[in-house]
């Protein structure tokens, strides 16, 4: 589940900025919840309890860098790099795909309730 407002920002004249991202999943052993600092440049938040590698109890870890902009640098460095020297980039449109068809495995996986391999999501 995602609830997010990132666009609409204060509703009037006087009313603290309220925009956000946040995110749950429930599974069958577990719960993670978080939220997503972008755009108001927060840290994005992870929480999670497992009955199995928690015992139950809620885990929030953290880290010093930030889904964004940390998570794009790279990727729009290598672009640069690939357009200015005519290298391929070390990030591949493979790679692209790849993660693509973990969000459908994702997807698939939720519509069906069982494990989906990423084998069993074409490619192209």
């Amino acid at each position: 589940m995602s609830i997010e407002d990132v666009w609409t920002g204060p509703r009037a004249e006087g009313y603290a900025d309220d925009q956000h991202i946040n995110w749950r999943v429930d599974g069958t052993e577990g719960v993670a919840k978080g939220t997503i600092g972008w755009p108001t440049g927060k840290p994005s938040t992870l929480t999670y309890a497992s009955r199995k590698s928690t015992g139950g109890k809620w885990v929030s870890p953290e880290w010093e860098t930030m889904w964004f902009p940390h998570a794009f640098i790279g990727v729009m460095e290598q672009l640069q790099h690939a357009l200015e020297s005519g290298e391929a980039p070390a990030l591949s449109v493979a790679d692209n795909v790849r993660t693509m068809q973990l969000v459908e495995a994702g997807y698939r996986s939720l519509a069906e309730g069982r494990t989906v391999r990423l084998a069993e999501i074409p490619a192209g």
